[in-house]
């Protein structure tokens, strides 16, 4: 009989094969009869079970005889090489559903395998691992669940699972061959999964494949932690297969990189076997014994300081407190450290793979000094135990045991396995990129691991100079290896860089031995990063590298008060000026330099300033080679920073001028001798010296006119007349080469790449402020002299073009960033221009580049640039050339700058509004309405066009009209005609463009009709009824469209105007005809009926409201026919689509058009209550409104138009319609469905807390309901109160809502300010108001809170207010409950005190404090009644502080309400008080009462 595709003789003969089995042949048939025999699912009509019955032998026997034929198939000899990658996959699928159905089914018993078995099926497995199977998907998910099988594994990751091993333990060397052929083979197959750019099943295998490896490293680590031999797991690891958990660790990280997820898990898995294996507590301690390779760290020292060190008594004795041995053997551990030199000093092992080496060093030197110092605390605690003596004696036991166990020892082995790596191989400059891979690890585990403490340091400094030693060790390789140049890898260079930013972190004075070649380094480094082309990004890192490492050193020098020592260390480099020069201009290091050069003591102002000068002076005497003049540009850039950090007080005022004198005696004062003689160009020192004398006038203000006379007038006595001019046309070179010119175009992400000279750009900045003191000077001589006047206008005239052409040039913008004023006063005006429109070029750039601290942007956005006014003046006819660019390049076909456009018209929305004039903005408007033009109709893609269209359409809307009129006045006629194109092309975007608002209309519009140009207006009008479409099927639902916006926007115009023209008549009139005509408002489904209905309902209730103001009456046109016949019809179709529990339609224009529809009506009720039923249609709108707004936010489609059609139906309301909604909110109060209650609830709020005071008879009408409403709230509040504990229902936010409305209700019934008429029994109930706040702190105490951030603090803030309103208004009448009023208060406070830890809710906690210590000080008034109860709150704010820590800024905002509180508080019942608090409370209690005593109480005395 055949079943399942098998017949019972082939399930019998697999059932008996152990016995009927003898050969290969009818393996296939039995695998095939398994493979049916187990296929899923399983249950009682599977192929299993009926074999279970047919057979009459129990499914677990069936099941394990086919398990057993499985594994054989798997671990046995294939007699066809053909068979070998087949057989054993079929087989292991069905190993693994046999697994599955014992598993399934339940009897583990019968799952066992020998041992001889399991080895076997391990082997297989990694075969399985090892070949490229064409099911791999199948493959891996059999794998993975055989090896969890063989291993007790659960199917998932879990942190609590364990590996079994009752069934099979492997031997170490079958598990580790397992790992050298699965691993490898998972590692390969991911990375080419990686590289492949197939995604079919790609993330499955990623996870299979993850999953394998993180599996059998747990096994590993498992087997691992099992072992009782630990020497023996530590030889495993360090000697027998460290280089194959290297190779693991190198895979796995770089799996990592490229992104594969879940390998983190396992490298971090991975770590942790090599930690627990080679640090175990028992073996870790013997370190000490295995650390011979650091020897070659002491080589250098001398004979007699050896002698001394044996001599030593004290060295003795750490030795024999230490437990040093006598013996020299040296430990197993130095296994560890020979194979780890092994590995690096093997030429046969692959670069990247020796390199790695250098993360596992991180893991080892992290592991070792974590578990070595909890070993070292494990010792000190047993030594304080153990130890009988004195307490000197204790503690030099318990240094030196932190000494021994110090990690530093282990770091620096490390570092001498490197280095001797590195000393042993012949090719050194192979190694050298692996060596400093390598340092780099070390120097970061240094940094970062805590392994050098000062305390764990032996009497001698032994550790330091050790770190010493291997730092200038890496810096003499490295200075070899360079010889003057630098290294081509971009990474390796940032590597090199990061080891010196490390090794500053750790120590500040580290680098102190080798300051020099660390500069020197830097500024390679730097050097090269700008001569290298570089596009995938390094050369940046290599330069962010360096500048890092520069600004760990200045700070390092700062915080030792040794800045004297860093700059002389930087004059004092011989090559690698112009690098160093430029890592000082970046803005990082420029920034940190003026930070230290600001917090300057005072006693080192004059060290560094005569240090500096003498610098610069020294290259006085030597040739103007380019070292040289780098060397003093360096100096010069140092001295410049320097100098504008100084700020002249009272105090330094006499220091700075003697500073200033000694300047001029060494720098200019020779200098000004040579004025005369110079007849050629300058040398690089005298330029220098021009930038210092302009840093050098910013002192000019302080100096005495004796001093002023001694220095400065020398200098300028030699530039009299046309020799200023002419030595600044030598200065301000504007000539630069075009390679810096196009590099000034790039991305200056550090401020730099535009200046990549020494001398030009801002190293020029000194020349510009003299050029700037030189101009405002002669400014003031020429008021004097009128010959002078004359002499000095040329002069200052070219000196200004020089110094605008240059800052052009080099853009260098903030170098006149402080002096725009000056210049542009002495600039023609087509500088002026030149230069506005060159910086708003550089503002729109770095606005593209997304560049938020440019120097131009830094500009533009000072509020300053906009009051010069010279570039006020030219700023339209400037930005007006710059939008034709963009025209033009939009008409030619060719917009490459769209984004800068769109950045373009942004920035002018943006500018003050007065900045423009409008009588000077006609070209610019014509300009941005051409662009719209050119936009709209180019045929080739524009980037971003429609934002683009927007920015243009939104300054057009803005400045149409003020432009206009402006325009309109001056009687320009080209103007006039290009302003009416440019409306003519608006208008006939509309509904072509979706950028073309209803405002905008409205704008362009009302111009024309605000002019009176009817005729006009009247073109725009037809034409937009006149569009030739007759061969389009919706020709006439365009025209409709087109009419709705145009209506729309005269609509929005009617709001301010009076009269209705005869052209805007006729418009609607035909806007009427046409609709009549096509029958489009008789198809209430449709949303164009909907949207002309809203636009002619909003166009005849402007109408309408002006009628009303003006008196008239108004007479019923075809517009109000139309309205009068269709709006019934249309609002019930509005009304049943918004109201509709679920989507009638996927329609969402439909619904939109309803939508708007209702809700316009909703807001123009009041005009049109005369044409409909009064009543009825105000209790449709009404009732739609309640149960829109009852629902879910998600319920509703716009919940905001929700709201304010309810506001506007309340606000519409008649004296009969106002009667109906308050016996409408009333019955909806105590209905039984909780939507019901919160639209009535939301009704009364809209109703009580609207600003418009409500007349005598609407008053009198809620004071005959306030009993009903009152009742409803405290129902409300009844119910709620029976569920405050179900916190988990899944209706719990329209419980939260309900109970906050209904508060927010009761409120206002209570607060609102002359609205009811109370008497005393009736206020009796104001104190369950408070019920939600007492169960609020009730249930966030019991851990249940179930309201949210927002909703808390309405629920705080409306019970304070209600408190508020008792303690001020009605205290009086409710003077029996005042414990009721201190239970409120607490419970504010409590609410306060126990939110404040919360990050979430510490944004209210502000408001709340402040809010409750004015509550306090209003109780004050009443101290009399509340004296008795005021301890109770004072207690609870004590509590607060001490018990739940309540945060000082919120003690600090209580304080005052607190001092208040004490006002009341006589000396009883502060002993009462202090008798009541535990020691922390008396003690904040006494303080409490010393500072109010001190700052707040009354004496008598103003």
């Amino acid at each position: 009989m055949d079943v399942e595709g098998f017949t019972w003789d082939a399930a019998l003969s697999l059932v008996r094969w152990q016995r009927t089995r003898r050969g290969y042949d009818g393996d296939a048939e039995r695998l095939h009869t398994g493979l049916q025999l187990l296929a899923p699912p399983l249950g009682p009509q599977s192929a299993l079970q009926s074999a279970e019955r047919a057979l009459n032998l129990p499914w677990q026997r069936i099941a394990a005889e086919v398990l057993q034929f499985a594994v054989f198939l798997v671990t046995k000899a294939k007699r066809d090489e053909q068979l070998r990658p087949e057989q054993p996959r079929h087989a292991l699928r069905l190993l693994q559903l046999a697994l599955n159905a014992l598993a399934v089914e339940g009897d583990a018993q019968l799952t066992t395998l020998p041992l001889s078995s399991c080895n076997l099926l391990l082997a297989a497995l990694a075969e399985a691992l090892e070949q490229q199977q064409t099911d791999a998907l199948q493959t891996l998910r059999d794998v993975n669940a055989v090896f969890r099988f063989l291993f007790g594994l659960p199917s998932g990751r879990s942190k609590a699972a364990t590996a079994s091993f009752q069934m099979y333990r492997p031997p170490t060397n079958v598990y580790a061959d397992f790992l050298k052929r699965a691993l490898p083979a998972a590692f390969s197959a991911l990375q080419q999964l990686q590289e492949s750019d197939v995604e079919e099943e790609k993330q499955q295998l990623q996870e299979l494949y993850v999953d394998v490896v993180h599996a059998a490293l747990f096994v590993f680590q498992e087997l691992q932690m099992t072992q009782t031999n630990k020497k023996k797991v530590f030889l495993a690891i360090a000697k027998t297969s460290l280089r194959d958990v290297v190779g693991y660790r190198h895979a796995l990280v770089k799996l990592q990189k490229q992104g594969v997820p879940g390998v983190e898990a396992a490298t971090q898995l991975l770590d942790h076997v090599v930690e627990d294996a080679l640090f175990d507590a028992e073996h870790i301690r013997q370190y000490d014994g295995a650390m011979v390779h650091a020897a070659i760290w002491k080589k250098d020292r001398t004979d007699s300081s050896v002698e001394e060190e044996k001599d030593d008594k004290k060295a003795k004795k750490r030795r024999k407190a230490g437990g040093a041995k006598a013996s020299g053997l040296v430990s197993y551990q130095k296994n560890l450290f020979d194979e780890l030199l092994s590995l690096l000093s093997d030429k046969e092992a692959e670069a990247d793979l020796k390199a790695s080496v250098g993360g596992f060093f991180e893991v080892l030197v992290r592991g070792f000094a974590t578990r070595i110092r909890a070993a070292a605390n494990t010792k000190i605690e047993d030594t304080k135990t153990d130890l009988k003596t004195s307490r000197k004696r204790a503690a030099i036991v318990i240094a030196t045991t932190s000494t021994t166990y110090s990690p530093f020892k282990f770091w620096s082995e490390l570092c001498a396995v490197a280095f001797s790596a590195f000393q042993q191989e012949g090719d050194k400059n192979d190694f050298l990129p692996v060596l400093v891979t390598l340092y780099n690890a070390l120097f970061r585990a240094l940094c970062e691991c805590d392994v050098y403490r000062v305390t764990e340091d032996t009497e001698d400094r032994g550790q330091f100079m050790t770190m010493e030693k291997v730092l200038s060790s890496f810096l003499d390789v490295l200075d070899v290896e360079h010889g003057g140049e630098v290294s081509i890898d971009a990474d390796r260079a940032s590597e090199e860089c990061d080891v010196v930013s490390s090794a500053v972190r750790c120590s500040p004075n580290l680098v102190n031995c080798c300051i020099v070649p660390i500069l020197e380094l830097l500024g390679l480094q730097a050097v090269r990063s700008h001569q290298v082309k570089d596009n995938d990004g390094s050369k940046d890192s290599a330069l962010a590298a360096a500048s890092t490492a520069v600004v760990e050193l200045i700070h390092a020098y700062d915080s030792m008060r040794l800045l004297d020592a860093f700059l002389k260390a930087a004059f004092t480099i011989e090559r690698a000026h112009e690098g160093l020069y430029k890592l000082f201009a970046l803005p990082s290091c420029e920034a940190t330099l003026r930070k230290a050069f600001m917090a300057l003591p005072p006693g080192q102002m004059d060290v560094l300033w005569k240090l500096l000068v003498e610098q610069i002076a020294s290259f006085s005497s030597k040739d103007d080679t380019i070292d040289n003049a780098r060397g003093v540009a360096v100096a010069r850039l140092l001295f410049q920073t320097f100098v504008q950090e100084i700020h002249v007080v009272p105090q330094n005022r006499s220091k700075v001028l003697g500073l200033v004198s000694h300047t001029h005696e060494k720098l200019l004062s020779s200098f000004a001798d040579e004025l005369v003689q110079v007849t050629g160009s300058f040398t690089s020192y005298q330029r220098e010296l021009y930038c210092i004398f302009g840093e050098l006038l910013m002192f000019d203000s302080v100096l005495s006119p004796t001093v002023r006379e001694q220095t400065f007038d020398q200098l300028f006595a030699k530039l009299e007349g046309e020799r200023f001019g002419t030595v600044m046309r030598q200065l301000l070179v504007t000539s630069s080469p075009k390679k810096k010119k196009k590099n000034s175009k790039g991305k200056s992400t550090d401020g730099i790449a535009n200046n990549l000279s020494t001398s030009h750009g801002l190293g020029a900045a000194g020349i510009v402020k003299l050029c700037v003191y030189w101009l405002r000077k002669m400014g003031a001589t020429s008021v004097e002299a009128n010959d002078a006047v004359t002499v000095s206008r040329e002069g200052r005239e070219q000196v200004t073009r020089l110094v605008v052409e240059y800052v052009i040039n080099w853009k260098c913008w903030e170098a006149v960033s402080f002096h725009l004023p000056e210049l542009t006063a002495n600039a023609s005006n087509d500088e002026c221009d030149h230069f506005l429109r060159e910086i708003l070029s550089a503002f729109l750039g770095e606005a593209v580049a997304g560049e938020l601290d440019g120097s131009a942007r830094r500009i533009i956005c000072d509020a300053g640039f906009y009051e010069i006014p010279n570039l006020r003046k030219l700023a339209p006819a400037s930005l007006n050339t710059l939008g034709q660019q963009f025209v033009d390049e939009v008409q030619r076909g060719s917009p490459t700058n769209s984004a800068k456009a769109m950045h373009f018209f942004n920035f002018l929305s943006e500018i003050p509004a007065s900045y423009l004039k409008p009588e000077k903005c006609g070209d610019l408007l014509s300009t941005a309405l051409s662009l719209y033009k050119a936009i709209s109709v180019s045929t080739v893609g524009v980037d971003d066009k429609t934002e683009l269209c927007r920015a243009v359409l939104t300054w057009i809307q803005q400045h149409f009209k003020s432009i206009g009129i402006e325009v309109n006045n001056s009687g320009d006629s080209r103007s006039k005609e290009q302003l009416r194109n440019g409306a003519r092309f608006i208008i006939s975007q509309i509904a072509v463009d979706s950028t073309v608002s209803v405002s905008l209309v409205s704008e362009v519009m009302g111009y024309y009709l605000d002019i009176g140009d009817g005729a006009f207006v009247g073109e725009l009008l037809s034409s937009v009824l006149d569009i030739k479409e007759s061969a389009k099927k919706n020709s006439s639902s365009t025209k409709l469209q087109r009419a709705v916006i145009v209506v729309e926007a005269l609509a929005t115009y009617r709001d301010t105007t009076s009269e209705v023209s005869k052209e805007e008549k006729e418009f609607v009139e035909s806007v009427v005809d046409v609709a009549t005509r096509e029958n489009v408002c008789d198809m209430s489904n449709g949303a164009l009926s909907f949207e002309v209905l809203t636009a002619l309902l909003k166009y005849q209730s402007v109408l309408h409201k002006q009628a009303y103001q003006q008196k008239k009456t108004i007479t019923e046109d075809r517009v109000l026919e139309m309205l009068v016949k269709h709006v019934g019809s249309a609002l019930a179709a509005s009304m049943k689509l918004v109201s509709a529990t679920s989507h009638t339609t996927d329609d969402t224009k439909l619904q939109d058009a309803a939508w708007s529809f209702y809700a316009n009506f909703c807001s123009e009720y009041g005009s049109f209550r005369s044409f409909v039923t009064p009543l009825e249609t105000y209790g449709c709108l009404l009732a739609v409104a309640l149960s829109l707004v009852s629902r879910n936010d998600a319920a509703v489609l716009n919940q905001s138009k929700a709201e304010q059609a309810l506001q506007a139906v309340v606000s519409n309301a008649n004296k009969d319609e106002f009667r109906l909604l308050l016996s409408t909110i009333v019955q909806e109060l105590v209905a039984n469905e909780g939507q019901r209650k919160l639209g009535a609830l939301r009704a009364l709020c809209l109703l009580l807390g609207g600003d418009r005071k409500l007349n005598t008879a609407r008053r009198q009408l809620l004071n005959e309901r306030k009993e009903s409403i009152v009742e409803a709230l405290l129902q409300n509040f009844a119910v709620q109160s029976l569920q405050v504990g179900v916190v988990s229902s899944g209706s719990n936010d329209d419980a939260v809502a309900l109970r906050i409305w209904n508060l927010k209700a009761f409120t206002l019934v209570f607060c609102k300010a002359e609205l009811f008429t109370w008497k005393t029994h009736e206020l009796q109930h104001v104190f369950t108001g408070f019920q939600p706040l007492v169960a609020a702190v009730s249930c966030w105490q019991a851990g249940t809170n179930p309201f949210n951030a927002q909703d808390l603090h309405e629920l705080w803030t409306l019970s304070y207010m209600l408190l508020l309103r008792i303690v001020r208004n009605h205290f009086a009448s409710l003077v029996n409950g005042i414990p009721h009023l201190v239970q409120a208060a607490n419970a504010l406070l409590q609410l306060l005190v126990l939110t404040s830890a919360s990050p979430e809710y510490s944004q209210y906690c502000s408001g709340w404090s402040s809010n409750l210590a004015r509550l306090y000080g209003y109780m004050k008034e009443h101290d009399v009644q509340l004296r008795k109860h005021v301890v109770y709150m004072l207690m609870a704010f004590l509590v607060g502080v001490t018990r739940d820590k309540l945060a000082v800024r919120f003690q600090q905002k209580l304080r005052p309400g607190v001092f208040a509180l004490l006002d009341v508080c006589s000396p009883y019942e502060k002993e009462q008080l202090f008798g009541a608090l535990d020691s922390t409370g008396k003690s904040l209690l006494k303080t409490l009462d010393t500072n109010y005593k001190l700052t707040h109480r009354y004496v008598g005395k103003v």
